[in-house]
């Protein structure tokens, strides 16, 4: 709401207030200021290549040109597209910006649990069938069992979290 401050740079300015060495604290609060305005402005580029590169590569963007009009032409339409798709983020992260702390929420439970709890479990166990086939049959079936239990519990955990922050969106 209107209360909600920055975090960095309000407890910095709050720091700097009463301070003799206050001109110093400033001019580090500027600069971390600049940092992330920065920070924000590479980023984009990256990210949106990203998002870009499984429908560009869908409607056939990355094969080659014979010529260097058809290598042009190609150029031009990852450019447009991708154009495109920053204008249709923007506009969807605008129609978002009153909700933007739960979609941030939103996205960091169901972010934290694929990273922290799901995906090393799954991928460990994908990894290490040859090794785990290898052990004995019991102590394989209870590895096994555990890891499932585990990724099954992680899924159950990262829905529970979703649902609990779509419901607070909605009371």
């Amino acid at each position: 709401g209107s209360t909600t401050e920055v975090i960095i740079t309000s407890n910095i300015n709050e720091f700097a207030n009463g301070d003799n060495s206050s001109l110093l604290i400033l001019i580090i609060d500027k600069i971390l200021i600049i940092s992330v305005i920065l920070g924000c402005y590479f980023q984009v580029s990256p990210l949106l290549a990203v998002w870009a590169e499984i429908p560009e590569t869908w409607l056939n963007f990355h094969i080659k040109g014979i010529t260097i009009n058809e290598e042009k032409r190609r150029i031009f339409k990852i450019r447009a597209f991708r154009t495109f798709l920053f204008i249709m983020i923007t506009l969807i992260s605008f129609a978002c910006l009153k909700i933007l702390p739960f979609v941030e929420a939103i996205t960091g439970s169901v972010c934290t649990m694929i990273t922290s709890v799901i995906a090393p479990a799954l991928f460990y166990l994908l990894l290490f069938k040859t090794e785990l086939i290898g052990i004995k049959k019991n102590w394989f079936n209870i590895t096994v069992i555990i890891l499932c239990l585990y990724i099954v519990l992680g899924t159950i955990f990262g829905i529970a979290l979703f649902y609990q922050e779509i419901s607070s969106v909605f009371n």
